[in-house]
């Protein structure tokens, strides 16, 4: 496979328990319970970043409405040290842009296309002045081909698009690894996958 180790989520799960990421939170809540969470889906991204970074130069922007594009992005939030805030297809909202602006951030990639996080969107985060990069396929399977040359590894995990339990229980592990998530369909493997 062009020199590509290939490695199959349920395998990177039983081998690597041992190497799950421990976060360090910039809170003063290590080493005690607590419960990071907003009214919804979308302020709750917004309390996690708030208890992890202090500041960042980069934020991941995914869709909230669906997972693949979230999921696939953990791996480019590692690298990048920056968090993965949701937003809805057509609106941000106020608290999102606020922690964007808190934390400092220059760059933002929006993980997925058009049809998944809007121009509108878009636009309202480069009036912040910050540079906006879309990452996206026609379809979640090329999104997460287009994440993994970001990512740039030499050793990448398969795992189904077409749910998400595999791609969400991987995703720690990935991220904390350094290998891009590639969503395949049960059958059919994106036949791009050499030229990564």
């Amino acid at each position: 496979m062009n020199k590509k180790k290939i490695i199959a989520s349920s395998l990177v799960v039983a081998l690597l328990m041992g190497y799950i990421p421990r976060f360090s939170f910039a809170s003063e809540s290590i080493g005690k319970n607590y419960r990071y969470y907003g009214d919804n889906r979308y302020l709750t991204s917004v309390e996690i970043s708030k208890n992890g970074f202090k500041s960042a130069d980069t934020v991941i922007i995914a869709s909230g409405e669906n997972y693949p594009d979230a999921l696939c992005a953990a791996p480019l939030a590692k690298k990048f040290n920056a968090p993965i805030l949701l937003v809805s297809k057509n609106s941000i909202t106020n608290e999102v842009l606020q922690e964007i602006q808190r934390i400092g951030a220059k760059n933002v990639f929006i993980v997925g296309g058009k049809d998944v996080v809007s121009d509108d969107v878009k636009s309202k985060i480069q009036s912040l002045n910050i540079n906006v990069m879309r990452v996206s396929g026609k379809d979640r399977y090329e999104t997460s081909y287009e994440v993994a040359k970001l990512v740039n590894s030499d050793k990448v995990v398969l795992a189904s698009g077409e749910d998400f339990p595999d791609a969400l229980s991987v995703a720690p592990i990935a991220a904390r690894m350094g290998w891009p998530i590639l969503l395949t369909q049960k059958t059919i493997c994106h036949k791009k996958l050499n030229s990564i």
